[in-house]
């Protein structure tokens, strides 16, 4: 499975169940890991770059997050996990999320929140 392709929980859990310690996850890019975890009794998978959580996939909804870093490499990450209709930009130190022809201002430390019929809640 490679970083270009877009997740999903199903497909990020199957990933993550095939690591040898699958509490310590399993390599995924560089400095970036999938790993397993569960909130409150809901499980869900999170993907991790280097120390900060960027993706987490729960059955019926998924989070993305940028943890307050404006990196290239950070949106790079987010950008090949997105859905394929949906992108991050950066121009003068401000985020954007572009949803098919609609163009979204992201906060610094922003939360996207998809939920499995597609509504988006940006926070």
């Amino acid at each position: 499975m490679s970083m270009t392709q877009p997740l999903n929980y199903q497909t990020a859990l199957a990933y993550v169940s095939k690591a040898k310690d699958i509490e310590e996850g399993r390599p995924y890019g560089k400095n970036t890991r999938i790993l397993y975890d569960v909130d409150d009794g809901m499980p869900f998978v999170r993907i991790q770059y280097h120390a900060t959580t960027i993706v987490e996939y729960y059955h019926d909804h998924t989070r993305y997050y940028n943890g307050g870093w404006h990196s290239v490499t950070t949106k790079d990450r987010l950008n090949k996990l997105l859905p394929k209709h949906m992108r991050l930009s950066q121009k003068n130190f401000v985020w954007y999320l572009h949803i098919n022809k609609s163009v979204h201002e992201l906060p610094d430390d922003f939360t996207i929140t998809i939920s499995s019929d597609g509504d988006v809640d940006i926070e």
